[in-house]
């Protein structure tokens, strides 16, 4: 009896032993019933990690350490206890056991906690920085956590724009509200405030790494010291041709060393823009849009907008000021078509296509979209926001962007919305401007350096077909190469690393 009860020990012991892992032990009883209570694990005797252990049908759940549950399933062959006579016996037989791991629920994989991005701007429905944002709001909200730092309290009194902002889960928060110690990015493009008053200097004391983009072909006030002076950590051009013109100022004329730097480009989200195949009609509509800024302008830009051989061409701008008036006074409008009385600042993209009314409307008699009628021009100039973009661009038939002999495009966002919409864009050949990167030469539109340039641009242009084709071609190659998503998020990653 003394040696079954030592040879029943023995078996115990090597039983506890082979099937403890990881603090859980498991005693193998017939076909998984509990034989001796509590288990002790192996080391110190210590109860398992889980407490008191329990055998049923065949499998023993264990907690491990990092507190996902695992199922643990033997087998036991030839293995027999029994009980009798108030004694425990064990029927010896070579014994084989079997162990399967089982994970239980999938555990979730975490992602990753986003960046935080401080962006010293605020959305606007107008001007080229403040719709950048909007739609840089739009690219971004998912990667980043945003938060809007504003220069002054306005804008967060804005209810339409801190609607828009809310809808993107986008924070927004004044300097002086935020934690004096701060992790991730400062932002600020285009922002003239950033540095002079402070701003800059204020969020790096706290932590923040600092990325700068002028959006302009020259620095602003306080800007080109930041930068040779450190203060700036990466600069973001949008292109070769801005990273050229402002290089000199950045490195002093090569006293400094090139600071860093990304071309991170221009967004536009394209389900802003819509595309719209035009039809043929009886008067052609050419048109532009622009903050109402005299550089923006050519000096003689009336005369650039008659195309000889152009029958009837109604002109429609988008971004007129008394100021513009009066530098063409001598010019005579009295043909304008009356200012709009819509107004729209929305920062909602519409993929609607409205209906444009008026007799430009009336499609061509004959179908050749040659545009037959009297010969003359129509005005019609809108100030800024008199219009949705998206609605205005739909009622063109022909882009035309041309700009003062002083100002140089560091990108032109006005011309890929255009694009988007599908109308085919003149544009200048002077490769002082990002313009001859964004549209295909004879494909999307025409590059023009001579006053026969876009007179030829124009005319070919009326042909229905023609415009068709390149419009077709522009929303194409804007939708697929110039606001492609994935690449714009590819180049924000690169630079604010």
């Amino acid at each position: 009896m003394r040696r079954s009860r030592n040879r029943v020990r023995n078996i115990k012991s090597r039983t506890r032993r082979e099937f403890s892992e990881c603090g859980i032990h498991s005693a193998a009883v017939g076909e998984g019933e509990f034989m001796c209570g509590t288990l002790k694990a192996a080391r110190g005797g210590d109860s398992a990690d889980c407490g008191q252990q329990k055998a049923a049908r065949g499998k023993v759940a264990g907690e491990r350490g990092a507190g996902r549950w695992q199922h643990w399933e033997w087998r036991s062959v030839a293995a027999i206890y029994y009980t009798a006579a108030g004694h425990s016996f064990l029927q010896c037989a070579p014994r084989v056991f079997k162990w399967r791991q089982y994970a239980a629920t999938p555990s979730v994989p975490r992602s990753p906690p986003m960046t935080p991005l401080y962006l010293f701007n605020f959305p606007h429905a107008i001007g080229g920085a403040g719709t950048k944002v909007a739609h840089l709001l739009r690219l971004l909200h998912a990667d980043y956590d945003i938060t809007l730092v504003p220069n002054d309290p306005s804008p967060l009194a804005d209810v339409e724009r801190m609607a828009f902002v809310r809808s993107l889960n986008v924070k927004a928060a004044l300097l002086t509200d935020l934690p004096q110690r701060l992790e991730g990015w400062g932002v600020s493009l285009c922002n003239s405030l950033f540095f002079t008053d402070g701003h800059a200097a204020e969020a790096k004391r706290r932590g923040l790494r600092l990325a700068w983009g002028s959006e302009m072909m020259w620095p602003h006030p306080g800007e080109a010291a930041s930068v040779w002076g450190g203060l700036v950590d990466t600069v973001l051009y949008t292109g070769a041709a801005q990273r050229e013109a402002l290089l000199p100022a950045y490195t002093c004329d090569g006293l400094f060393p090139e600071p860093r730097g990304a071309v991170v480009g221009n967004y536009v989200d394209p389900a802003c823009y819509p595309y719209l195949q035009r039809p043929a009609r009886r008067v052609l509509t050419a048109g532009r849009v622009s903050r109402a800024d005299a550089a923006k302008f050519p000096d003689n830009f009336p005369q650039t907008m008659h195309f000889p051989g152009v029958p009837r061409l109604h002109v429609r701008v988008l971004g007129w000021n008394a100021a513009l008036t009066a530098r063409y006074a001598g010019y005579d409008f009295r043909k304008s078509a009356p200012l709009s009385k819509s107004s729209s600042s929305s920062f909602s993209c519409s993929s609607s296509n409205p209906a444009i009314e008026d007799e430009n409307e009336d499609e061509d008699e004959d179908g050749d979209g040659d545009g037959d009628g009297d010969e003359g021009v129509t005005w019609e100039l809108l100030p800024p926001g008199a219009e949705d973009v998206s609605a205005f661009l739909h009622s063109l038939d022909f882009y035309v962007y041309d700009t003062g002999p002083g100002l140089r495009e560091s990108w032109g966002r006005a011309v890929v919305e255009a694009m988007l919409t599908g109308l085919p864009v003149l544009i200048p050949a002077d490769r002082r401007h990002h313009l001859h990167e964004l549209v295909p030469h004879g494909v999307a539109g025409f590059h023009c350096a001579t006053r026969d340039d876009w007179n030829a641009a124009a005319l070919a242009l009326t042909d229905a077909a023609v415009r068709r084709r390149m419009g077709r071609a522009a929303a194409d190659h804007a939708r697929c190469f110039l606001c492609n998503a994935d690449a714009h998020r590819a180049a924000w990653r690169v630079a604010l690393t």
